[in-house]
């Protein structure tokens, strides 16, 4: 089965030579890995607690590494590294 990337590949290089390009001279494509990122309100439902009280988190520096999308605070965005970070630090009792 072919890949997305492939498919890609495939279609680029088609019209490459359909133009009369030689698909040597094309650099590599690269691949965009992006990592998960929730709304706050996903991550209150998450957490099972407000909105308020994530963007609490947020403001005094708890959750960080908040992606602003837009002008409002209905666009940020936090990254699933930044909240296992924040719950890393929230579990007692456990070793690792």
């Amino acid at each position: 089965m072919e890949t997305l990337e492939d498919l890609g590949r495939r279609t680029v290089r088609e019209e490459l030579a359909a133009i009369g390009q030689h698909t040597s001279d094309m650099p590599a494509l690269r691949v965009l890995e992006v990592e998960r990122h929730y709304s706050v309100a996903s991550v209150a439902e998450i957490l099972e607690v407000s909105k308020p009280w994530v963007y609490a988190r947020i403001a005094d520096g708890r959750i960080a590494a908040v992606v602003e999308l837009g002008d409002t605070t209905a666009k940020q965005r936090i990254s699933a590294s930044s909240l296992q970070t924040f719950l890393d630090g929230r579990t007692f009792g456990i070793t690792p």
